[in-house]
C-alpha cells in the first residue's frame, strides 16, 4: 500500500511532481490511526510517495510509525536530499525494504530527450550509486513507450553493474479512456517482448514487468484485487483504488479518511474488484489477451462502474 506523504517538491526540480488537488501534507496523527488497522489486514509493507517525502515538516515521526512493529518500508524519491534520507534511515535500516528512482535513459541525452522536463540524468545515477553503497535496495522504474524502448538494452547494460531491480511500466493512461501510448501494435509488442528477453539475461533476472505494459499472453488479474498493494492513501485524506490511476479520476476514489474510517472505506473496494474482473472475463471470451490486458483496461472499467 501507497502513502503520499506530501505534494510538496523540491524548488530545484525541473518536473513538477506535486499531484492536483493537493491538500498539504499527510496528518501523522491519521497515519496513526490507520496503522493498526492496516496491520490488522495483513498489510506489512508500505510504500512512501510524493511530492518528495522528506520534505514532510514531520517525515522523522512518519518514518518512526511506519517502521515501527516490524513494518517494511519502501520509499519513491526523484533523488533528491540523499544524505538526509540515509541519515532519517539510519535507525531504521532493516526496515527499509527499497528505494525507488526514476531513469528515463542509459545516458543523459537519452534520460532528458524523453521529457522536457524529465530532471537531472547525473542527479538520479549519484543517488542510485548513493543508496547502494550504503546498502540499500535500489529500483530503477523506466517507463516504456515508443521513444524509450528503444535504448532498453543499453538500459540494462549501464545498470548491470548497479545490482539493481529494473522496474518496466507503460504511461499512465489519460482520463477519458485514451490509450497509453504503448504497446502500439503487434509488431512493436513483439520487439518489447525481445527486449525484455535480453534484459533478463542481462540483469540476472532483476526485472519487474507491470502489468500496464500489457504484454502477457494470458490475461492479467493484479496482485491489487486479492491483496490491496496498490491502493493510494492521499495526503487530502482520498484512497484511491490504485495509485496507477489518474488522482483527478474520481472514479477511482473509494472514499475520504475526513468523512470514514478506513475500514469503511475499503469496503468499496471488493465491488471495483468485481466489477473489473466481470469486465475482464467477459473479454477474455471476445478478445485476444494481447488486447486491451493492461493497467488502461481497469481505469476505463472504473470509470463505467457507478460508486458504490
Amino acid at each position: 500500500m501507497l502513502i503520499e506523504i506530501t505534494g510538496r517538491c523540491e524548488p530545484r526540480c525541473p518536473e513538477d511532481h506535486a499531484m492536483p488537488g493537493d491538500a498539504g501534507d499527510f496528518d501523522p496523527d491519521v497515519l496513526g490511526e490507520v496503522l493498526p488497522v492496516l496491520r490488522s489486514l495483513g498489510v506489512s509493507a508500505l510504500v512512501m510517495t510524493g511530492g518528495e517525502p522528506i520534505l514532510h515538516p514531520r517525515f522523522g515521526e512518519l518514518l518512526a510509525l511506519s517502521c515501527r512493529d516490524g513494518c517494511r518500508l519502501g520509499l519513491r524519491s526523484h533523488g533528491w536530499q540523499v544524505p538526509e534520507y540515509l541519515q532519517a534511515f539510519a535507525p531504521y535500516r532493516e526496515r527499509i525494504a527499497h528505494v525507488l528512482l526514476t531513469l528515463r535513459g542509459p545516458a543523459a541525452r537519452a534520460h532528458n530527450g524523453a521529457s522536457p522536463a524529465a530532471g537531472d540524468f547525473v542527479r538520479i545515477v549519484e543517488a542510485i550509486d548513493g543508496y547502494r553503497q550504503a546498502g540499500y535496495a535500489v529500483i530503477v522504474d523506466h517507463v516504456v513507450d515508443e521513444q524509450t524502448m528503444g535504448h532498453l538494452t543499453a538500459l540494462g547494460e549501464f545498470l548491470a553493474p548497479r545490482s539493481i531491480t529494473l522496474h518496466l511500466r507503460a504511461a499512465v493512461p489519460a482520463q477519458g479512456g485514451a490509450e497509453p501510448a504503448w504497446p502500439a501494435g503487434p509488431a512493436a509488442r513483439s520487439a518489447l517482448i525481445a527486449q525484455i528477453h535480453a534484459l533478463k539475461q542481462i540483469l540476472s533476472e532483476r526485472i519487474v514487468l507491470e502489468p500496464s505494459l500489457g504484454v502477457n499472453h494470458s490475461y492479467n488479474f493484479c496482485s491489487n484485487f486479492a491483496v490491496m498493494d496498490k491502493i493510494l492513501l492521499r495526503a487530502n485524506g482520498s484512497v484511491v483504488f490504485c495509485h496507477r490511476c489518474r488522482p483527478s479520476d474520481r472514479s477511482a476514489v473509494l472514499g475520504n479518511l475526513r468523512d470514514d474510517t478506513l475500514r469503511a472505506i475499503l469496503g468499496h473496494h471488493p465491488a471495483r474488484v468485481g466489477a473489473i474482473w466481470s469486465a475482464r472475463l467477459a473479454a477474455m471470451a471476445a478478445e485476444p489477451p494481447a488486447i486491451r490486458n493492461n493497467c488502461a483496461f481497469c481505469q476505463d472499467t472504473l470509470r463505467a462502474t457507478k460508486p458504490t
